[in-house]
């Protein structure tokens, strides 16, 4: 069978001298920036190029965790499947939809609560929500920017009675964002810096994080075909870290969608085999 491989990571919007036009990149200064790089090998000096890119992780596709507000949370929890899985993907936007809120009627009819009701999280869906907002990103900062968020009733329906593990849109902010400004920052912090649970303004995150919802924001959807409802999401974190002392707060992702998609016991048995095959090479190496 033929499917069709969608990449929906959001891209940088990169000048011609390497400062970033993505939206929120004026809140942390990003740019993407040529590096030259002397290396000795084998005793013999190698010129290489490179580049590095200073950006806030919320300025392209990332995952909002629940320590992003002070709720307990470990990514160590986390196996590779729980970034495995299948995605319902709900199309609420379209060319001549007025600016609104997403409502819970928008959402709840295309919704199979059989999926989620009742079913271990670890086997629930994600669930995407498509307002068609990525057709600004790069295009139109301040109009990507401009999205009125989702109400808060179908907030708590999702965070209450569906508790998808990742729920999914392609805009900036599952709040709205028009106000929103980044003031000042302070290194160093530690948890106490924020008080658990009163974010009157970011309810809508605390709704979900607080229920352990992780949040995919800035999904690029555009090059989706409308009429795709189901997909295999394959959203790997870009960093891994090791070691302690410091929280992750946002984890930054490589999105993939695979439509139609194979099962999710498919997916999960072939890549417990390229596991077992990589662990034999790397034995037989080692050995």
């Amino acid at each position: 069978m033929l499917r069709g491989v969608y990449y929906v990571t959001a891209p940088l919007c990169v000048t011609s001298s390497g400062g970033l036009t993505t939206p929120l990149a004026t809140l942390c200064k990003g740019k993407l920036v040529s590096v030259g790089h002397e290396l000795i090998v084998n005793g013999k000096v190698v010129r290489c190029l490179s580049n590095y890119v200073e950006a806030d992780l919320s300025s392209t596709t990332h995952l909002d965790l629940p320590t992003s507000l002070g709720y307990e949370f470990s990514t160590s929890e986390l196996d590779i499947n729980y970034f495995v899985r299948e995605a319902l993907i709900i199309n609420v936007g379209s060319e001549d939809r007025p600016k609104r809120k997403v409502v819970i009627n928008d959402v709840v009819s295309s919704i199979d609560e059989s999926r989620f009701r009742g079913v271990p999280k670890d086997r629930r869906p994600a669930l995407i929500i498509r307002t068609g907002y990525s057709r600004y990103w790069c295009t139109d900062p301040q109009e990507y920017l401009s999205f009125e968020g989702l109400d808060n009733e179908l907030v708590k329906y999702i965070a209450k009675e569906l508790q998808p593990p990742i729920l999914g849109i392609d805009t900036a902010s599952v709040d709205p964002i028009p106000k929103f400004s980044s003031v000042r920052t302070y290194e160093g912090v530690s948890r106490d810096f924020i008080s658990v649970g009163d974010h009157t303004y970011l309810e809508n995150h605390d709704q979900l994080l607080r229920r352990g919802v992780l949040i995919l924001e800035n999904l690029y959807l555009s090059n989706l075909p409308n009429y795709v409802s189901k997909a295999l999401m394959i959203a790997l974190p870009a960093i891994k870290v090791l070691g302690k002392g410091i929280d992750l707060y946002k984890i930054p992702c490589a999105v993939v969608l695979i439509t139609p998609p194979p099962s999710h016991e498919v997916i999960i048995k072939e890549l417990d085999e390229l596991e077992d095959i990589l662990e034999a090479m790397v034995g037989g190496v080692s050995e």
